[in-house]
């Protein structure tokens, strides 16, 4: 069972010189926080100890990265991206938490701040990688 954002970790993590940043949308950093909310079995299907192997995958990823979450979301807590924000190695991270949105009205709830928020980070991180080619 992949968490939500694990595609985008997994590429942030294994091609950094091809990626310019890493933008995580009301993802989860604890698979078997995720597993356990839900009711899912871990024993037996690979999945008894996935928060280790994670974790150093995540401290790992040293791209630029913006991890924006709602507030009230109640499918993926706000702790999640709290939790995954402090874990991951990059050192240029910006954590923004959208007041009074939840999981599915992220962008309806706070538009102007969502999109701010990422036109900034892609204009600042093209604009470098520009620079250094």
């Amino acid at each position: 069972m992949p968490c939500p954002g694990e595609p985008a970790l997994e590429l942030a993590a294994e091609y950094p010189r091809e990626i310019r940043g890493l933008i995580l949308e009301s993802g989860s950093a604890n698979p078997g926080r995720l597993l356990r909310r839900f009711s899912v079995p871990a024993a037996g299907n690979g999945l008894e100890n996935p928060e280790r192997a994670r974790v150093e995958r995540i401290r790992s990823i040293n791209l630029p990265v913006l991890v924006i979450h709602g507030e009230y979301d109640s499918l993926i807590p706000v702790s999640h991206a709290i939790d995954f924000y402090e874990k991951v190695g990059s050192k240029d991270k910006e954590l923004v938490i959208i007041p009074g949105a939840g999981h599915n009205d992220i962008m309806l709830i706070g538009r102007e701040q969502y999109f701010s928020a990422l036109r900034e980070f892609v204009f600042r991180h093209a604009r470098q990688g520009a620079a250094n080619q």
